[in-house]
């Protein structure tokens, strides 16, 4: 994790747009990139 958080509205509008990158910006990758994965394919 970086030394400072990132900006709360960054993450809020990268979120916004990009559905999980919010979790990839604060650090939590895996999380953010296997939401986007199932959000792309979905589920049926």
């Amino acid at each position: 994790m970086s030394a400072t958080p990132p900006d709360p509205r960054l993450v809020l509008v990268l979120a916004a747009v990009f559905p999980g990158m919010g979790h990839v910006v604060i650090g939590r990758a895996m999380r953010g990139l296997g939401f986007a994965f199932f959000t792309v394919i979905g589920f049926g």
